[in-house]
């Protein structure tokens, strides 16, 4: 069992919705692996809880199953149980239940007008979708009673998929989706092996931020071991998983593998990710492929915050580092390795860490980098500057290309550059920024308008002083990220 860490905002949205004074139904939605259900029981601790899993079978399968769930006393649990008998909830199930509105009058039924909420859990909601279940209609129809008569029920359906059958609730009715990502760099910090914050960023590079991946990782192991354990030696744990928790979910999982290795090598644009599906003629084709995985939470897609709603111009990425790592280095490991066994097994998983994969490791921490500077400024800004990130993003267009960039909270607009290798004087940081902002209006005509210099390595001596005499500069580092102290 992994410790729970992280999660304020999303722990904080749940419980706000919990304390609403009407019935309402939450989505929560992300990809598989990234703890929604953990979430969300954390969330519902100690409350009035009937919480179901719904199976991967027929409609009446799932009917009958969740009766039988629900019929049972889960007060202050959040395990699905089908032993002990009835409770002090629903009581027994009705027998055959006849269908969806039935076992939602009962639900309704089980509850005192004016009294304590009571939450209902539909964790992997998507089954419903996939068995064509019936239930959008009938569940609209008893949040309805359920606010005429004063009956606080408030249902959480839990899915790594977008939910079709909440199309039938109103918007008042309906709230969310809940996006629950990966783990920012801080959040996953006490999962992640490394004595210092530059190991550490190294570590955040290779396991990202997704709970179920960062449950195998030992943090008192060197970085060393745990790739070698998790990735290369046999029965690695997270060896082949990452390719099966995409085949699940599609039928002809080969155009997504292309497209999320062409992705693993940073940021691409549009042309790039066609060029990685040769047989895809028109962009055309290629975009369900593209909308499929980003509805399954494995890539994302930004634009640049001074492009207008409609740009086209936009560039994808994994969601995750862990997902660039493993297709951009460790999946053409495996792909080109023999099958061999024995003692031989872990000389050859030395051997690759040694010529193939440890040689990939900055080069990859460097393009997560600027991630993560973004994920600062987002969440942890207050520390430095004493206001949040309202707007976090990226600048691109002709002429600049600045990878930190948004609106504070207090008004002031910032630009950041980021340097995983030293920052060598001569390449003018300060001056080559200056420059790329006169190429773009965003921020223009604001107040104050910072500069940012992420740097792992301690800047030149006149570099730092150049920064230190500008009243709107800022040099931050790996310890500011990590939230281990200032240089």
């Amino acid at each position: 069992m992994m410790s729970f860490v992280g999660r304020t905002p999303e722990l904080g949205a749940i419980r706000g919705f919990l304390d609403r004074s009407e019935a309402s139904l939450l989505t929560v939605h992300g990809m598989r692996g990234v703890g929604k259900s953990t979430l969300v029981a954390r969330a519902v601790a100690g409350m009035r809880v009937r919480w179901g899993r719904c199976p991967a079978a027929p409609e009446s399968a799932q009917l009958a199953h969740l009766a039988r769930v629900f019929s049972g006393d889960t007060t202050g649990d959040t395990t699905e149980g089908t032993t002990g008998g009835p409770g002090e909830g629903l009581g027994a199930p009705p027998s055959p239940v006849r269908d969806w509105a039935a076992l939602l009058d009962a639900v309704l039924a089980s509850t005192e007008p004016g009294s304590a909420p009571t939450v209902l859990v539909l964790d992997d909601a998507h089954h419903l979708d996939g068995a064509r279940a019936r239930i959008g209609a009938p569940l609209a129809d008893a949040l309805r009673r359920a606010r005429a008569e004063g009956r606080l029920v408030h249902v959480v359906a839990v899915s790594h998929e977008p939910l079709h059958f909440v199309e039938a609730l109103s918007d008042g009715f309906h709230e969310g989706p809940l996006e629950v990502g990966p783990l920012p760099f801080r959040a996953a910090r006490p999962l992640l092996p490394g004595a210092t914050a530059v190991d550490q960023l190294r570590a955040y590079a290779i396991f990202g931020g997704i709970p179920r991946a960062l449950a195998q990782v030992d943090p008192t192991a060197s970085l060393t071991a745990n790739v070698r354990r998790c990735f290369l030696e046999s029965e690695a744990p997270l060896g082949d998983a990452l390719a099966g928790w995409l085949e699940r979910d599609v039928q002809n999982p080969m155009r997504y593998h292309a497209i999320l290795a062409a992705l693993s090598h940073g940021d691409a644009d549009w042309g790039r990710v066609h060029d990685a599906v040769p047989d895809v003629g028109r962009s055309g084709q290629l975009a369900p492929y593209v909308h499929r995985l980003r509805e399954l939470g494995l890539a994302r897609v930004r634009r640049s915050l001074d492009a207008p709603p409609r740009s086209r111009s936009r560039r994808y990425a994994p969601a995750d580092p862990l997902l660039a790592f493993w297709y951009g280095t460790i999946r053409p490991v495996l792909a080109s390795r023999t099958p061999t066994g024995g003692p031989d097994d872990r000389r050859r998983a030395n051997a690759e860490w040694q010529t193939l994969v440890r040689p990939q490791v900055d080069r990859h921490t460097a393009r997560v980098f600027p991630l993560v500077c973004r994920q600062f400024m987002r969440y942890d800004a207050m520390e430095v500057f004493g206001t949040g990130g309202r707007e976090v993003g990226s600048l691109w267009g002709a002429g600049y290309d600045i990878p930190v960039a948004g609106i504070l909270r207090s008004g002031a607009a910032f630009y950041g550059v980021c340097f995983w290798d030293p920052v060598r004087v001569r390449d003018a940081p300060l001056e080559a920024l200056d420059t790329q902002i006169r190429e773009t209006r965003y921020g223009f005509g604001r107040e104050r308008r910072l500069r940012l210099l992420f740097s792992r390595h301690r800047p030149p001596h006149r570099l730092a002083r150049e920064v230190f005499r500008r009243e709107d500069a800022w040099l931050l580092g790996p310890d500011e990220l990590a939230g281990t102290g200032a240089r």
